[in-house]
């Protein structure tokens, strides 16, 4: 799939609910939420927004290890933020977090120091100019946009072809073999988690890290500070980019 093209998914048929539980794996939510710190080491007091997060892992530990941060954390699904509350409510760090039932580009908040979201920039139904102007206009000057996202490769281009076939099978049987040999490779994952990511094998992204999608970043007034290559945990899971963006 060439960067840029974009397959939106009948809200119907997609092929991710959505709505439904996404929790962050610990040693994920450990090594954005340190790259988010690194990234605030020079802000005081910062306000920090996390796109899509989840059960709430990521923002938590960014509380926890800047106790004069608040962050806010939005995710389109309600499951997901109940989940958040009850783990804020135990994590002696409620009074500076938020958590909101929220689509980013209807949500009318306030600007802040620093936008993150891992693997989740893809997955946002919008025409990439007006995700990237709505991005832009959330940061304040001097603000930074750190993201993962699925990278412009052939590797992935193979990978996204295959889940394409893999949609053309009939989902019940098709789930039960895949959840069968996740099982075994993944013994060490509770069986709900597995379930949780089966609709990914389907998933084709909105929009890839390539040329298309930085040049808007670009025209909206945002700087490449950092670009690498983040590591791939599974045969399965796409290639994504790590990026940190500055606002002029």
């Amino acid at each position: 799939m060439s960067e840029g093209q974009a397959t939106p998914l009948d809200r119907r048929t997609r092929a991710v609910d959505y709505a439904g539980r996404y929790q962050t794996l610990g040693y994920v939510a450990d090594r954005v939420s340190q790259a988010v710190l690194a990234c605030l080491k020079d802000r005081a007091a910062p306000l920090v927004l996390e796109l899509g997060c989840g059960t709430g892992e990521t923002s938590l530990a960014v509380a926890r290890a800047r106790p004069d941060a608040n962050v806010i954390g939005l995710d389109i699904s309600a499951v997901n933020i109940a989940a958040a509350e009850r783990a804020k409510a135990e994590s002696g760090v409620d009074k500076r977090v938020s958590f909101e039932t929220a689509d980013f580009m209807r949500w009318q908040g306030p600007q802040v120091d620093l936008i993150f979201g891992e693997s989740v920039l893809h997955l946002v139904e919008a025409d990439s100019s007006q995700l990237a102007e709505k991005l832009a206009n959330t940061l304040r000057p001097g603000g930074q946009l750190v993201f993962t996202i699925p990278r412009d490769c052939f590797r992935n281009d193979i990978l996204f072809l295959l889940r394409r076939v893999w949609s053309i099978f009939p989902r019940a049987p098709a789930d039960r073999m895949a959840l069968a040999v996740a099982r075994r490779v993944y013994s060490d994952l509770p069986d709900d988690l597995l379930r949780d990511r089966l609709g990914y094998l389907r998933l084709i992204p909105e929009r890839t890290d390539g040329t298309k999608f930085r040049d808007l970043l670009r025209r909206n007034g945002l700087s490449l500070v950092r670009r690498e290559i983040w590591p791939v945990t599974t045969l399965l899971q796409a290639s994504h980019s790590f990026s940190v963006w500055r606002k002029e």
